[in-house]
């Protein structure tokens, strides 16, 4: 899944923080997938702790995030409890409508 600095971070924000093992196992996992590397915050030229991201060609950028299909599905669940209960930032709005947008891109058939 490919994913840009905000949007990796707002995930963050919405994966449980507790739960039972697996769900925690799960979390972990997610964490190590969306959580910004020490390399990438100094690439990046960000300032940790900062108020807001610098828009920059390193963290509007779209890169591949190695996400399993239990993340994603546990990802989803957050935002649409989220939605549900009429609690979505336009953060979250925006990951998640680009979420659905590949969770149906995916479902079409492919060509050739």
């Amino acid at each position: 899944m490919k994913l840009d600095v905000g949007e990796r971070l707002t995930l963050t924000g919405v994966i449980p923080k507790e739960g039972n093992f697996e769900t925690m196992s799960i979390v972990e996992n997610l964490k190590k997938a969306l959580y910004l590397s020490e390399k990438e915050i100094v690439a990046f030229g960000l300032t940790p702790g900062a108020a807001e991201i610098p828009a920059n060609e390193h963290t509007t950028k779209k890169i591949e995030i190695d996400i399993s299909e239990l993340g994603l599905n546990m990802i989803m669940k957050s935002l649409k409890k989220l939605d549900e209960e009429e609690k979505l930032n336009s953060f979250q709005f925006n990951v998640y409508k680009y979420l659905k947008e590949q969770e149906e891109e995916s479902k079409k058939p492919k060509k050739g």
